[in-house]
């Protein structure tokens, strides 16, 4: 179960830690509750790089997710999702419009790079 924090809430957990938990009872978990305070905020920083990109990226998988239902895009074989990338580019570079394929190009290339952190070839571990 994920759970969602607001910023408010996330900038409460950093300053009270920070001003060493004065009025706040976090119990044992205390420390834990920090670091994923600042795990969460420093990954909200990095994905505010991208803002645009990552919406596009994210209404192409929400269009695929109800154009290719029940399909699951992580049970395809190695490669297959880099072969779809390079079809996306190629069309990009040929200046096909019929779609927005840097937009494809990069879901397929997050389907792989995704696929393959939790499929790593040779039993290695990766993450």
């Amino acid at each position: 179960m994920a759970v969602r924090v607001s910023d408010t809430q996330l900038r409460s957990i950093i300053e009270r830690e920070e001003t060493g938990l004065r009025g706040w009872d976090g119990g044992p978990l205390a420390p834990r509750v920090y670091a994923m305070a600042l795990d969460l905020r420093d990954t909200r920083a990095m994905l505010e790089l991208f803002p645009n990109a990552l919406r596009i990226v994210t209404e192409v998988m929400e269009r695929g997710a109800r154009t290719h239902r029940g399909e699951d895009w992580r049970a395809l074989p190695a490669g297959f999702h880099l072969a779809r990338a390079r079809r996306h580019l190629d069309l990009l570079v040929a200046g096909d419009e019929s779609e927005p394929h840097l937009a494809h190009a990069a879901c397929r290339l997050l389907m792989e790079l995704e696929r393959d952190v939790f499929n790593p070839p040779h039993g290695e571990v990766r993450g």
